[in-house]
C-alpha cells in the first residue's frame, strides 16, 4: 500500500498505451470476471505492473461515469500494483453498471483483483 500521497502518481510507464499492447493482453491473457468487470494480465517482462483501461460508451453512456470508474480503478492499481509486479493488467466492463456506487465498485473490484491475482499465478506456475 502506498503510505505516501507524493509517490502516489500513476506514471505513464505504468500505463498500456499501445493498441499492440492492449491486443496482447486480449488474445492470449489470463481472464478473471466478476459480474460485469473483467480482469484480464499477462506477464510483461517489466520490473512494474502496468494497467489498461477498457470502458467503453456502450456499457456506460455518462462521461461521468466512465471517468468515475477509470479513477476509482487507478486509486487501486496505484494501492495494489507491488502484487501484479511484471503483469500487464487490463480492466473491461462488459455489461452495464447501473446503480453502482462507489463502495460497491471498490469492493467488487478489489475482490476480484485478489481471486484475480491467484488465479494466474497458479495457472502461470504450471
Amino acid at each position: 500500500m502506498v503510505s505516501d500521497p507524493a509517490n502516489a502518481c500513476f506514471a505513464r510507464t505504468h500505463r498500456i498505451t499501445q493498441t499492440a499492447d492492449f491486443r496482447r493482453v486480449f488474445a492470449t491473457g489470463c481472464r478473471s470476471a466478476a459480474g460485469p468487470l473483467v480482469l484480464i494480465s499477462i506477464p510483461n517482462g517489466l520490473a512494474h505492473a502496468r494497467l489498461g483501461l477498457a470502458v467503453s460508451k456502450r456499457h456506460v453512456r455518462r462521461a461521468i461515469d466512465r471517468n468515475r470508474i477509470k479513477r476509482l480503478t487507478r486509486e487501486m492499481f496505484r494501492t495494489h500494483a507491488a502484487a501484479a509486479a511484471g503483469r500487464d493488467v487490463v480492466l473491461l466492463i462488459r455489461s452495464n453498471m447501473n446503480g453502482w456506487d462507489n463502495a460497491r465498485f471498490r469492493a467488487a473490484l478489489i475482490a476480484l483483483w485478489g481471486q484475480h491475482l491467484r488465479k494466474c499465478a497458479a495457472s502461470s506456475s504450471l
